[in-house]
């Protein structure tokens, strides 16, 4: 017999020591308030096909919603602030993000040793650390984010074959886009990025671990289309930076312009190989 969990509209609002809502069956969390407890909606592994939608979470000490080892599991339309460490923490194949508002946590939307994964239409802000941080995340699509206003807007790290499509990375003031670790096949199509400290770096540690870019934007700190390059390029190799920067018609010594385009690429360490 099929066992199903069903929590409405319930406000939970005393300090528990473990979880303000726990799911250990199939079930759905919806139009909820979680609080002031560890963590306010926790999933655990003997749980999957879950719904956690239109639900309001804050204050918790450790997440706002923890998915552990669960998997096929939707998050939706939850907004999930002032948590002490995570906004959203995932670990499970197969599950899906999207529509949330995620804001003031150290850590944003934090998805580990998982696959598959689909990430779409949220707002990850005011994050500490990280607004996106993906860690042995693999063959997962993420796509019409919003991440601004985070110390690093996007953090991949030993992760493989995931794609990045239509997202606005801004203001960030540390990297807006950042590839670490032996992190390898990273795609990044229509990305648009401006004012952030720095706009990209692959900084991977291990040689041979690609990156692809089509048509990846560069825009100046307005974001507003003027002044801006577009480019499409793979790297297979080396740690690198990429910034906007402004044009100029007297270019420091030993510099060649890049065609007259807004950018600046800059040789970290080891060999780089841009390929257009």
């Amino acid at each position: 017999m099929k066992k199903n969990l069903i929590i409405l509209f319930l406000a939970l609002i005393s300090s528990l020591s473990f979880a303000q809502v726990t799911l250990t069956i199939e079930g759905t969390v919806e139009n909820n308030t979680a609080y002031n407890g560890a963590y306010g909606i926790y999933v655990a592994t003997t749980s999957a096909n879950d719904n956690i939608t239109n639900n309001t979470v804050y204050n918790n000490t450790d997440s706002g919603i923890t998915f552990y080892y669960a998997p096929d599991n939707n998050v939706t339309r939850n907004t999930i602030y002032n948590n002490s460490i995570y906004g959203i923490y995932m670990i499970g194949n197969n599950g899906a993000i999207s529509n949330n508002t995620v804001y003031k946590n150290p850590y944003g939307i934090y998805l580990y040793v998982s696959n598959n994964i689909t990430a779409y239409n949220n707002s990850i802000f005011n994050s500490s650390a990280y607004g996106l941080y993906l860690r042995q995340l693999n063959r997962s699509n993420l796509y019409d984010n919003l991440v601004y206003g985070n110390a690093v807007g996007v953090l991949v790290s030993n992760s493989i074959n995931n794609t990045f499509n239509d997202t606005e990375i801004y203001s960030n003031s540390a990297e807006g886009f950042l590839i670490g670790g032996s992190s390898d096949n990273t795609t990044m199509t229509n990305i648009h990025l401006y004012n952030n400290s720095k706009y990209f770096m692959m900084g991977v540690t291990v040689t041979n671990m690609n990156v692809n870019m089509t048509n990846v934007t560069f825009d100046n700190i307005l974001g507003n289309f003027e002044n801006y390059t577009s480019i499409s390029l793979n790297n297979s190799g080396g740690q690198f930076t990429i910034n906007w920067t402004r044009n100029s018609s007297t270019l420091p010594e030993y510099n060649i312009s890049f065609q007259q385009k807004f950018i600046n690429i800059t040789r970290v360490a080891g060999t780089v190989s841009l390929d257009n």
